[in-house]
C-alpha cells in the first residue's frame, strides 16, 4: 500500500470587525543616491521610522537603499494615508540616460518573523509586493493600496499529524495593488516620484490550513479495509477452513474428550 502525502486545503474567512491595519514596512533601493521625505495624513512629518544604509550592495545589486520600518506603530484606516516624496541627490544621475528604475518592496509590519519557522509561502512573501518606480517628464504618482492576510499553518508536530488538538503557527502578510498616474507639472530639480500608501480595506482575510485526513483517520481506514478483506476471505473460504477440523473429530472412533459433554 502506498501512503500519499496529502496537501492540506485552505479555508478562507474574513474578519469584518477590523477598523484599521498597521502600516507595512518598506524597502527602497536604487543605483543612485537618494533621499525620501515622508508625510502622514498629508500634513504630519513621519520621518522617525527611516533606517538608511548606503554602504555595499543590497540584494538587487543597488548601492543605495532606504528602509522605512514603522513596525506596527502607524495604523492606517480607510480615511488616512501616507506619502513618500523621493528625491535624487546624486550628481552622476542623468534622467535621460537611466536604465534601471528604483525598486519599492513592501512587507507586513511583523516581517521578518521572529522565533518562528519560515512559513511554507515564504518565497512568495519575499518576492511579492515588489514594484518598479519610474520617473517621467512630469511627476509620476504611484498609488499603492494594501490589505492584510492572516495565515494559520498547521505546525509539524507529531500530535498535529495524528489529528489530536492541532496547533497552528500564525503569520501575517500583505497583498497589494499599485496604480501610476502621470501629472504634467514638475516638482523641481531632483524630484523623482511620489508614492502614496493607502489601505484598500481594513477587513482581515484569514487563511486557515486544514487536512482532510490525519494519520489516525488513515489508520482507521486501513483497519476497516483489513476487516472487509478478512470478511470476504472467510465468506469465500470459510467452509474449506472448517472442513478439516470437522473431519478430524467426526471420523475418529473415540471422540476427543474436548467434544464430550
Amino acid at each position: 500500500m502506498k501512503m500519499v502525502n496529502e496537501e492540506p486545503s485552505i479555508k478562507v474567512t474574513y474578519n469584518t470587525n477590523m477598523k484599521s491595519q498597521p502600516m507595512p514596512n518598506f524597502y527602497f533601493s536604487f543605483d543612485k543616491n537618494f533621499t525620501i521625505y515622508c508625510e502622514y495624513y498629508g500634513s504630519e512629518i513621519c520621518s522617525d521610522y527611516f533606517e538608511t544604509e548606503s554602504s555595499g550592495l543590497d540584494y538587487n545589486g543597488d548601492a543605495y537603499y532606504i528602509a522605512y520600518l514603522p513596525k506596527g506603530q502607524i495604523l492606517l484606516n480607510s480615511d488616512n494615508y501616507l506619502s513618500f516624496h523621493i528625491y535624487i541627490v546624486d550628481e552622476t544621475y542623468d534622467r535621460l540616460n537611466q536604465s534601471n528604475p528604483m525598486t519599492m518592496h513592501a512587507f507586513d509590519s511583523e516581517y521578518p518573523y521572529q522565533n518562528k519557522n519560515p512559513p511554507k509561502l515564504i518565497n512568495s512573501i519575499e518576492v511579492g509586493n515588489s514594484y518598479a518606480l519610474t520617473e517621467s517628464n512630469g511627476t509620476n504618482v504611484f498609488y499603492f493600496e494594501f490589505y492584510r492576510i492572516n495565515r494559520q499553518e498547521l505546525d509539524r508536530s507529531f500530535l498535529t499529524l495524528l489529528g489530536f488538538n492541532p496547533k497552528y503557527e500564525t503569520y501575517n502578510y500583505i497583498g497589494s495593488d499599485i496604480e501610476i498616474i502621470e501629472y504634467l507639472f514638475s516638482n523641481g530639480d531632483g524630484y523623482y516620484a511620489k508614492a502614496t500608501i493607502g489601505l484598500k480595506t481594513p477587513v482581515l482575510e484569514i487563511e486557515k490550513e486544514q487536512r482532510a485526513r490525519t494519520i489516525t483517520e488513515v489508520l482507521a481506514s486501513v483497519s476497516a479495509l483489513y476487516g472487509l478483506m478478512f470478511s470476504i476471505y472467510v465468506f469465500l473460504f470459510g467452509e474449506t477452513i472448517s472442513k478439516p477440523l470437522l473431519e478430524k473429530y467426526m471420523t475418529t472412533a473415540n471422540p476427543s474428550s474436548d467434544l464430550k459433554v
